[in-house]
């Protein structure tokens, strides 16, 4: 077993997990952090992504989450279970 992150939002006190896991907290960071100065910045796409299901989550707080000694399989994002084929090739 080994640690794992996921992108996260929070609202109204509830923590979902939207997008991994991903192995490395750098690679989590591409779609969790808004980086304006980040070219390789992907967080638009889970934002956009969020407001498609849910139009609040443009009110939503993005983050991150470790799980240490994460079991594969264990849990999966919520993206991950919307748009299987689009979002699994961003982990592979």
């Amino acid at each position: 077993m080994s640690d794992a992150y996921f992108v996260t939002c929070k609202d109204a006190g509830k923590t979902a997990y939207l997008l991994g896991p991903f192995t490395t907290e750098k690679a989590c960071k591409v779609f969790a952090e808004f980086q304006e100065d980040n070219p390789e910045s992907r967080h638009n796409e889970i934002h956009d992504a969020c407001c498609e299901i849910d139009r609040k989550a443009h009110f939503f707080a993005y983050g991150m989450c470790r799980i240490r000694d994460f079991k594969p399989g264990e849990i999966a994002g919520l993206l991950n279970r919307v748009d299987k084929e689009k979002w699994d090739k961003v982990l592979s």
